[in-house]
């Protein structure tokens, strides 16, 4: 097979068990079948490529994060980045929706076909000394009581450990993405995954970024529609700087928001 680089790295995906020992052998196989050289952490892959000759090509998975500065040195040495997805991998998500607080007569249902967005969000306030849950349901008696909507905003609510909630099924029109000045129905188009913390001052966690990218890529796997990912200001009529603006909001990209950073 003619290649148009002169070697390839593979870096093997952080994924959890029983698919670590099925993935390591699939990917290891399959690299060396094709003349790659597979490295078995961040580490192994930025050493190796200090040694690739010119033009050559590291992939990295959708489970694998690496810094900025650090994809930026390894385009800086002509090697090419290329990303894959890992769809097979399912993030592991925990529905809480009936453990949260809701007033009648709750939110309106939907079917995938209404959906075409998925908005990224901040909590700004959270309580590090809390469990996500309870932080959920903090968020929940607050949008209950200060806003006035039937139960918590968001569909997924991640936490600096990377723990995914499901806190109202997809098909659930949730209030997070409207506005008053916006053209249509955003919440009824869109899904809401937030991420506990203020990002106006810090990044999101580690765990945090790789929860969300899995989970953003399994949502575009199963839903039916082309689904862009943006963030919550880039919503129509949206008037407020959420998620964040930390370091210029690279993280974002890691996430995956293709033309709309």
């Amino acid at each position: 097979m003619q290649l148009d680089y002169t070697a390839r790295i593979d870096l093997l995906p952080v994924v959890d068990e029983p698919l670590k020992t099925e993935m390591r052998e699939r990917i290891g196989k399959w690299s060396a079948k094709s003349g790659g050289t597979v490295a078995y952490s961040i580490h192994d892959a930025v050493g190796l490529v200090s040694n690739a000759k010119p033009a050559s090509l590291i992939r990295l998975w959708n489970t694998n994060l690496m810094k900025p500065e650090n994809l930026a040195w390894i385009a800086e040495q002509n090697v090419r980045i290329q990303r894959w997805n890992l769809p097979s991998v399912r993030p592991a998500v925990n529905l809480v929706d009936d453990l949260l607080p809701t007033v009648p007569p709750g939110y309106s249902k939907r079917t995938g076909d209404d959906i075409f967005f998925i908005t990224i969000h901040h909590t700004v306030g959270w309580n590090y000394s809390l469990t996500t849950l309870d932080n959920a349901i903090n968020i929940a008696y607050g949008h209950i009581n200060g806003k006035g909507w039937p139960g918590i905003g968001y569909h997924y609510l991640i936490g600096p450990d990377g723990e995914i909630l499901c806190t109202n099924t997809v098909d659930t029109v949730s209030y997070h993405a409207g506005s008053y000045a916006a053209p249509g129905d955003e919440n009824l188009a869109s899904v809401g995954v937030c991420m506990g913390g203020d990002f106006r001052y810090r990044r999101p966690s580690g765990p945090q970024i790789a929860a969300s990218t899995s989970l953003v890529s399994n949502l575009r796997e199963s839903l039916p529609n082309q689904i862009a990912t943006i963030p919550h200001r880039r919503m129509a009529g949206a008037a407020t700087i959420c998620p964040g603006t930390f370091e210029r909001e690279d993280w974002l990209k890691m996430i995956d928001y293709g033309d709309w950073i």
